[in-house]
């Protein structure tokens, strides 16, 4: 039978130490998960303050639509952007959607049938976006006004035909 002997050169740590390593991983866990918390708290509100803008800014933005052409929507939304309050991946997606309001204020009918075929086009707005020299944000923002456009006369086009 043999008998292990322990070498009494090895120390092997005490119990209490073994128990504070189990606390401490404890106080890790917990401060991520109160972190997650405050985290996760703080992007509900942004989220929140949010969409309280961009829900103001719609109706501003409809309002302002019975008064300017679909070129003035474009300048309207392109001129909104740099100035969003809300997130910015928000912000971004909301330009169609503050197009369409500004677009739908009004009957579009004798406006969209002017543009005939031109919206169509896979680059149509490319050359006005392109003349108006912005940032390549803002170039997004002004290509997504006019992919708004190019939605809303096909829709006003098609009741019409």
């Amino acid at each position: 039978m043999k008998h292990s002997s322990v070498d009494p050169s090895e120390k092997s740590e005490p119990i209490s130490s073994q128990s504070s390593k189990k606390h401490n991983g404890y106080f890790v866990i917990f401060g991520l998960l109160i972190f997650a918390s405050f985290l996760g708290l703080y992007a509900y509100y942004q989220y929140n303050v949010s969409e309280k803008h961009l829900i103001k800014t719609l109706a501003e933005i409809r309002e302002k639509g019975k008064s300017l052409t679909y070129e003035q929507c474009v300048q309207e939304i392109l001129d909104w952007a740099p100035h969003c309050a809300a997130m910015k991946s928000l912000c971004d997606a909301s330009a169609p959607r503050l197009m369409e309001g500004c677009l739908s204020a009004r009957d579009r009918a004798q406006e969209c049938a002017s543009l005939g075929d031109s919206t169509r086009d896979t680059h149509f707005g490319f050359k006005e976006c392109k003349a108006r020299n912005l940032s390549r944000s803002l170039g997004k923002t002004c290509g997504n006004a006019y992919r708004a456009m190019d939605t809303h006369c096909h829709i006003v086009v098609g009741k019409r035909g």
